[in-house]
C-alpha cells in the first residue's frame, strides 16, 4: 500500500463541500476545485445510507450512521443546488431533503439532543479505529452547529425550489 493509499483510507466521514461559498469566481482555481467539488459531491451522494444519513466509515453501512459529515453533505448539496454548482439538482436536493428527514428520525429527539457526532479525534490508518474504538457522544459539540447550518441551508434550498432563486447567483 502507497503512503498515498493508506492516507485514503479508511473513508472517515467528514466532509469539505464549503470552499466555493467563499472563493471568488475570478480566482484562478475556481474551476479545478469547482469540478473536485462536483466530483465530491458525486461520490458522497452514492454513499447516503438508507435512512438518508452518512455512515461514520462511509463505505461500511455496518458503522454508526454518523450526525456530523451527514449534515456537512447535506450544507454542501444545498449550498451547490442553490447556487447552480451541481449538474443535476434534483439529485443533491433529494439527497440533502433525505439527510434532514434522517437526522430528524434517527438524530435529534423531541428534546433536541443529538446523537451520533464523532467524539473529537486523532487519526488512523485502521478501519477498526472509525468503526469500533471511536465512538460518538450525546450533544457532541462538533455537531450542534453544522447540524443547524445544514438544517438552516436546506430549509433555504427547498424555500428556493418551490419559489424560484432569489438572488439569481447561478456560479458554474
Amino acid at each position: 500500500m502507497t503512503c498515498r493509499q493508506a492516507a485514503c483510507s479508511p473513508a472517515c466521514g467528514k466532509g469539505n463541500l464549503f470552499t466555493h461559498d467563499v472563493l471568488p469566481k475570478e480566482h484562478i482555481d475556481y474551476a479545478p476545485i469547482l469540478a473536485f467539488y462536483r466530483e465530491l459531491a458525486e461520490g458522497y451522494s452514492r454513499l447516503q445510507g438508507e435512512h438518508g444519513l452518512w455512515h461514520q466509515v462511509l463505505t461500511d453501512p455496518e458503522s454508526y450512521e454518523e450526525a456530523s459529515c451527514t449534515s456537512m453533505f447535506m450544507y454542501g448539496f444545498a449550498l451547490g443546488v442553490r447556487h447552480g454548482w451541481l449538474e443535476q439538482p434534483e439529485t443533491y436536493a433529494a439527497a440533502a431533503r433525505a439527510g434532514w428527514r434522517g437526522l430528524c428520525e434517527r438524530a435529534i429527539d423531541k428534546q433536541g439532543n443529538l446523537y451520533g457526532v464523532c467524539k473529537g479525534s486523532s487519526w488512523s490508518y485502521r478501519h477498526a479505529y472509525y468503526k469500533h474504538e471511536l465512538g460518538w457522544n450525546l450533544n457532541d459539540t462538533h455537531g450542534i452547529g453544522i447540524v443547524l447550518l445544514a438544517g438552516i441551508e436546506t430549509y433555504r434550498m427547498m424555500q428556493e425550489l418551490q419559489s424560484g432563486p432569489a438572488r439569481g447567483d447561478v456560479r458554474a
